[in-house]
């Protein structure tokens, strides 16, 4: 009554390979996130990069210089999808082996027979339709290594290529006064915003207070 279902289930044992498509930004980069436990920082690599100048046997995390293999960089919510979509995709060959099995049967009743049986499966999803994860946000900072020339986004630092593991000094200095320069050139509007909204001594604490991180933020990046 199941040769169908019971054939598919044959073919669904053992290891079976499943392609998935990470979608990129609009940049051409790939979200990837660092293994280590401690870390899993989050980052991008340029696609083409990836491909071409990222090895497979070592990937470093720009934050933390965590080394591992290239297959273990996945976003968690890569690996989630993944499972979820594999999940789909059994499913859907379960709903059409259970769909031409009711099918049969009810073809292979006898018209003529005072006794008569129908079979019918409901809620089946027979065909899957791959959908790819949609990439994170673009990142602020955009970097090209001076050593291998791969390019990488991040939020906020990173300290080591993603695809040599090189950590440049001077970059990283470049990259923490860029950021003082930036939080400074808001105060005034940040002052006027909480001012307007008659927030005198909040506006004055609130800019003093970037002013001073300030300092200590060239202090730690010297």
């Amino acid at each position: 009554m199941f040769d169908d279902l019971l054939r598919t289930l044959r073919q669904l044992k053992g290891t079976h390979e499943l392609k998935f498509e990470i979608e990129e930004d609009k940049d051409g980069y790939i979200d990837r996130q660092c293994p280590f436990e401690e870390c899993e920082f989050q980052f991008k690599a340029h696609s083409e990069d990836w491909s071409n100048l990222f090895k497979d046997e070592a990937v470093y995390c720009p934050m933390c210089r965590h080394e591992a293999p290239s297959d273990e960089w996945l976003t968690k919510e890569q690996v989630e999808h993944a499972e979820e979509q594999a999940h789909k995709f059994i499913q859907s060959k379960i709903d059409r082996a259970l769909l031409n099995d009711a099918r049969s049967f009810n073809a292979g009743q006898n018209r003529k027979s005072f006794l008569k049986m129908s079979m019918s499966v409901t809620g089946a999803k027979p065909y899957f339709v791959q959908m790819p994860l949609r990439a994170m946000e673009e990142m602020l900072l955009k970097i090209t290594c001076e050593n291998c020339n791969s390019r990488y986004g991040v939020i906020g630092s990173a300290f080591f290529c993603p695809c040599c593991g090189h950590n440049s000094v001077e970059r990283t200095l470049d990259d923490s006064l860029a950021k003082v320069e930036v939080k400074l050139s808001k105060i005034d509007s940040i002052k006027n915003t909480l001012a307007k909204e008659g927030l005198k001594d909040e506006a004055e604490i609130t800019c003093r207070s970037l002013m001073e991180t300030s300092l200590s933020d060239c202090v730690v990046a010297f």
